[in-house]
């Protein structure tokens, strides 16, 4: 649909369903009241609905956040969330559609759904990075542990 406020009255039934999800528990970081919200309301990725945040458009090493939702007879059920977290450290990769090196920043990803929608398995945290970091660099196996301190000194440098 478009920018939205989080507080538009449309959004009430879904953050309501992210109200009734324990979060902090799965390791997302909490929804700043000043991000920079986009609905799609059509089905996207399998949800019916998906909300697309961002706490720092103008930084490099903000927070994305990807919120999806199966609608109900009751409004709406939290089915996928993924929060992608840019890193101060950039690094040069192939591009996946233009085949041209680009330079990118390092990122982790935490990705969590309750059906098979994106390839990752339901009911399972799963954590990515990809960046020049040796400590977890080409690894498939992150856990939230694992890559908690690393966040916290991400958080530091912004």
């Amino acid at each position: 649909m478009g920018k939205v406020s989080l507080s538009d009255p449309q959004l009430a039934p879904m953050l309501q369903a992210i109200a009734a999800v324990d979060r902090a528990a799965l390791g997302f970081t909490p929804i700043p009241t000043n991000a920079v919200v986009h609905l799609y309301s059509r089905p996207v990725a399998g949800c019916d609905a998906m909300l697309v945040l961002d706490d720092a458009p103008a930084l490099q090493n903000g927070i994305d956040r990807q919120i999806g939702f199966r609608k109900t007879a009751n409004g709406y059920k939290w089915i996928l969330e993924q929060e992608i977290h840019r890193g101060p450290k950039t690094f040069t990769q192939l591009g996946n559609t233009d085949h041209q090196w680009h330079t990118a920043h390092e990122w982790i990803v935490i990705t969590y759904e309750t059906e098979s929608l994106t390839g990752h398995p339901p009911g399972k945290l799963c954590v990515a990075y990809d960046g020049p970091d040796s400590r977890i660099a080409e690894r498939k196996d992150l856990t939230l542990d694992e890559v908690r301190p690393i966040l916290v000194e991400w958080s530091q440098k912004r």
